[in-house]
């Protein structure tokens, strides 16, 4: 079975655990009040559901982030890892991005077409 050492992996994980990263800072951003609060402010109201929706998905895109994290790490620990595995690891983790930012923007969209004026 084809392997890859850890100068091959490291780019992959880097990258992909950035995404992941990025996703976060985004949820958490759009369930800051405040930020909400300017994001609508051309429309006069504030969805409070849109925050309210992001503070409590808030810990699961941390605990998704986390584990990408983790598996990322453990694929740079060994000398060597399989190619099987590397492909695993990106798959799951843009399954993962892919999800939670199809979930933003799905709650952004379903909040502007309930509050607009």
């Amino acid at each position: 079975m084809p392997t890859l050492n850890r100068k091959q992996v490291l780019p992959f994980v880097v990258g992909v655990v950035l995404c992941t990263f990025m996703i976060v800072c985004a949820v958490y951003s759009i369930s800051d009040a405040e930020f909400t609060q300017s994001l609508w402010a051309t429309s006069g109201r504030v969805p409070p559901a849109i925050t309210t929706l992001f503070q409590g998905v808030y810990k699961y895109v941390w605990i998704t982030s986390l584990l990408t994290f983790v598996w990322g790490v453990l694929l740079l620990a060994p000398k060597e890892s399989s190619l099987a595995a590397m492909g695993w690891f990106v798959a799951a983790a843009t399954v993962q991005c892919v999800y939670w930012l199809m979930f933003m923007l799905l709650a952004i969209y379903l909040a502007n077409q309930t509050f607009k004026v």
